[in-house]
């Protein structure tokens, strides 16, 4: 690699090329390298989204047939040329499970089969390229001893045949998971028993003491909790939780109350929008479902004292974006027509400037929660409901 800078002075209102002797200056750099070889194994850093996720917790084992890891750049080189690739998905009892598995070069992308999987137990994926002339594919490892292999691709097997210098066995991809006791999102959901509902005060709205908008929470009996790829997703789901929510806003609160005050003639007055990125959360905000932070905090932390367990980690939301969104088209409505206490004309506006915000009513309300598996847009769901008792 040659790197080359050249220089230039200022004079007068432009610049010019310093020279010697006629001859522009400049300065010449060359280094000299050679590339290692190409990584001999799939390195997570590679991995830009993928099913089942790297040290997921309660994978649901039968939501979905297929399997993927799509990769950032491609490494067709890994597959083929002579070597026996297979993979497998290993337990910690020593029982293996071998699964249909193919590369795609043009879309970057590994494609394969979940097979018939047990439920609540850990496994390890372990997609491997074996020399048929060096090992028997009958010796595999299992999970345990799979897992204690070093980081630079070693070799094990049940007996071992080969050496790390054989190059008779290596890893092209491992990572562990766990199952879920459930089989699909829908068991898991209609599993969930509520043991109450338990409606607070949202005191503070953008730091405005508010009286009248509240949230929902809800208490279960004991239920398999979720998990941070479920709630917040990882770095192999770009980041994007698996589970998706939006409110189905039938109930009469939003529809004879909230939706004729703010979104009926929305935006108000031809113009008037809310400050906020409507793509979040929606116009109706129907993703203003909230994700405590005490839930995901107790996952972190690996130690709740069944509080994961017992909470259901989201709460019933809506009025507090709901009152946000009043409080944001209010101003804007009285800046336009209401001066010094003065009306300036659209007195059809008189109920949003002069009214009240509506509390909510003693009712059920609805959210459909959505497992949608990393890159897809759409996926198995189940309703919740969160009764307003007071």
């Amino acid at each position: 690699m040659t790197v080359i800078v050249s220089f230039e002075r200022r004079s007068g209102v432009g610049w010019v090329s310093v020279t010697d002797n006629g001859k522009p200056v400049y300065e010449e750099k060359e280094v000299r390298f050679i590339t290692a070889d190409a990584p001999r194994k799939i390195p997570y850093h590679n991995i830009q989204y993928m099913y089942p996720v790297v040290d997921q917790q309660y994978m649901l084992p039968r939501e979905s047939t297929a399997g993927y890891v799509q990769l950032n750049s491609g490494q067709a080189y890994l597959f083929g040329k002579g070597y026996q690739d297979e993979l497998y998905f290993l337990d910690e009892a020593g029982n293996k499970i071998k699964a249909n598995f193919q590369y795609v070069a043009s879309q970057k992308r590994l494609e394969f089969s979940i097979p018939n999987l047990e439920n609540e137990t850990s496994y390890t994926y372990a997609l491997i390229t074996l020399n048929p002339s060096d090992v028997d594919e009958n010796l595999v490892m299992t999970a345990t001893q799979f897992n204690e292999i070093a980081e630079d691709l070693e070799i094990s097997t049940n007996t071992i045949v080969g050496s790390a210098e054989s190059g008779a066995f290596i890893s092209r991809l491992d990572f562990p998971f766990t199952t879920s006791r459930h089989d699909t999102f829908k068991q898991k959901m209609r599993a969930m028993r509520i043991n109450s509902s338990i409606t607070s005060s949202d005191r503070y709205v953008d730091s405005d003491a508010i009286a009248n908008v509240a949230r929902i929470s809800l208490i279960m009996e004991e239920y398999e909790p979720f998990s941070i790829v479920d709630l917040a997703g990882s770095a192999f789901t770009q980041d994007k939780p698996l589970i998706q929510i939006n409110a189905v806003l039938n109930d009469q609160y939003y529809k004879r109350d909230i939706y004729p005050l703010l979104y009926e003639e929305y935006p108000l007055d031809g113009n008037l929008r809310v400050n906020r990125d409507e793509s979040v959360l929606g116009i109706p905000p129907k993703k203003s479902i909230q994700l405590g932070a005490a839930y995901l905090n107790y996952l972190a932390m690996d130690f709740d004292y069944g509080y994961t367990s017992t909470h259901f980690p989201y709460s019933w939301h809506l009025p507090k974006a709901f009152y946000s969104d009043y409080s944001d088209l209010k101003y804007k409505i009285a800046s336009r027509y209401y001066r010094n206490g003065i009306r300036n004309g659209a007195d059809k506006f008189d109920y949003l400037v002069w009214g009240h915000f509506p509390f909510m009513r003693k009712e059920d309300y609805r959210a459909r929660f959505s497992y949608v598996l990393p890159n897809k847009s759409s996926g198995n769901s189940e309703i919740i409901i969160y009764n307003n008792s007071l």
